[in-house]
C-alpha cells in the first residue's frame, strides 16, 4: 500500500485493516487511521502475518509502530481524504516509490502521507470600511480580514484617488478623502510563498462635497426705534463653523453665533 488513506471505515468491532494467514503486507506513506480520537485503538490487526510500515500514519493504542518515519498523531483531516493545513501528515513521505500524482492527479512535490497532496490555497483578500460615505474630508478606516492558509506577508492599497501604500505587518489602514467624489478601493495580499490575491470594490467611498449654503432669520423684522432683534442661523449639518461674523448694517459687527 503505497500513498493510501483508510480512514473512518473500520468496522464495529475490528481494526480498519487486517492482516492475517501468514500475509506479507508493505505499507509505506499511508494514513491509516480508525477515527479521530487518540490512543484509543489499533488501526491495523496483525494475526499471523508479517507487516513493514515505514514514513506512514498509523493510529495504534499505545506507541508508534516500528519502522522509518513512522507516527502516530491524528491526521487532522478535512473529510475522507483530505488532508488539512495543519495535518502532521504534510512533507512526511519518502519520495521513492510515491505515486507521481495522488489521488486528483495533482503533482507531488514533497510528498505527504496518504493519497491526497496537500498545497496551500492562494490568499483571500477581503476588508470593509467603517464608514462608506460622508463630506469632504472624510476620514475612513479600511478594516483588513484577508485569510491565508500560508502567512500574509505584504498588503497593497489602492484607495483610489491615485494613492498607494505597500505594508508588510498586518493591521488596519486609514485614509482621508479630500475632494468629493465616488473611490473604487482595491486590496492586494502576497502570502510568504508569493500567491497573491486581489479583491477590488468599486464605488465603495462616496466623498459628498460640503454644502456652504445656509441662511438666518430674524425674530422681528419690523419694530420701533430702539429694538431689540435677535438673528438665527441656519447651517447645514456638515459645516463645520469656527467663526462668526456679522455686520448688521448700521456699522456694528458681532462674533457671536446667534446676536441679538
Amino acid at each position: 500500500l503505497y500513498n493510501t488513506s483508510i480512514h473512518r471505515n473500520q468496522p464495529y468491532v475490528e481494526s480498519a485493516l487486517v492482516a492475517e494467514d501468514n500475509a506479507w503486507i508493505l505499507i509505506q506513506n499511508s494514513i491509516i487511521w480508525s477515527d479521530e480520537t487518540a490512543d484509543s485503538t489499533n488501526a491495523i490487526s496483525i494475526i499471523n502475518s508479517h507487516v513493514n510500515i515505514t514514513y506512514s500514519n498509523i493510529e495504534r493504542q499505545h506507541g508508534v509502530y516500528p519502522g522509518i518515519g513512522n507516527i502516530n498523531d491524528s491526521p487532522i483531516m478535512s473529510d475522507a481524504f483530505h488532508l488539512s493545513p495543519t495535518s502532521p501528515c504534510i512533507d512526511r513521505a519518502a519520495v521513492s516509490n510515491a505515486p507521481e500524482l495522488d489521488i486528483e492527479n495533482e503533482y507531488r512535490a514533497v510528498p505527504d502521507m496518504g493519497a491526497d497532496e496537500w498545497y496551500p490555497s492562494s490568499p483571500i483578500a477581503d476588508f470593509y470600511p467603517t464608514i462608506s460615505e460622508g463630506y469632504a474630508p472624510l476620514y475612513v478606516q479600511f478594516v483588513d480580514t484577508s485569510v491565508s492558509d500560508l502567512t500574509i506577508t505584504q498588503w497593497i492599497w489602492d484607495f483610489g484617488d491615485n494613492a498607494t501604500i505597500m505594508k508588510n505587518k498586518a493591521g488596519h489602514e486609514y485614509h482621508q478623502y479630500y475632494e468629493p467624489g465616488w473611490y473604487t478601493i482595491q486590496l492586494t495580499v502576497v502570502d510568504s510563498d508569493g500567491n497573491q490575491a486581489t479583491r477590488i470594490w468599486p464605488n465603495l467611498i462616496q466623498v459628498k462635497p460640503k454644502n456652504t449654503a445656509f441662511e438666518f432669520t430674524a425674530n422681528k423684522i419690523q419694530a420701533y426705534y430702539p429694538a431689540e432683534i435677535t438673528f438665527t442661523p441656519h447651517i447645514p449639518e456638515n459645516m463645520g463653523i469656527d467663526h462668526w461674523e456679522w455686520k448688521f448694517g448700521d456699522g456694528s459687527i458681532s462674533n457671536l453665533s446667534k446676536p441679538v
